[in-house]
């Protein structure tokens, strides 16, 4: 029970600090494949603790999360990506998933790579508090903008 998941409805505050990447409030389900699936490729932070690193060739999802200990290999099908025995579906920035867990975008690999930026995960800490109100801060500069997400569930 230690593992931070927000309430469908909760409210998710993210705190980016200067230097962070401004795509992190912005989903990227317009970006679809020929394949027809949407590019899920970028780095998330999962409410059970940890960075996901998501890696996509073609339809093919490749989800990878280090403080966790695990990776796992995926299939995506317009904006959802089936994984274990869970649904996500990506929307507005989040992944969230069938088991109510949830994954916010902090940085897209595209985006990244187009402002000569290195793709690489960044330090952040996830703390959730009375009304399933989560703060997610990364650890770099200490002049911090806030902005408030409403995670969605189906």
């Amino acid at each position: 029970m230690g593992a931070l998941m927000p309430a469908p409805q909760s409210k998710l505050i993210v705190r980016a600090c200067v230097g962070a990447a401004k795509e992190a409030a912005r989903g990227h389900t317009s970006r679809a494949s020929k394949e027809g699936c949407a590019n899920f490729e970028g780095l998330y932070q999962d409410s059970g603790g940890g960075v996901v690193e998501v890696s996509q060739t073609k339809c093919n999802i490749r989800a990878r999360n280090a403080a966790q200990r695990w990776s796992m290999d995926a299939n995506a099908d317009g904006i959802q990506v089936f994984m274990w025995d869970v649904v996500g579906t990506l929307r507005d920035g989040f992944i969230s998933w069938s088991n109510q867990a949830t994954w916010v975008i902090l940085q897209d690999a595209a985006e990244a790579e187009k402002k000569g930026l290195p793709f690489l995960p960044r330090r952040f800490h996830a703390v959730c508090g009375p009304g399933n109100v989560c703060i997610l801060r990364e650890e770099r500069e200490q002049s911090c903008r806030t902005r408030a997400f409403a995670s969605r569930s189906e």
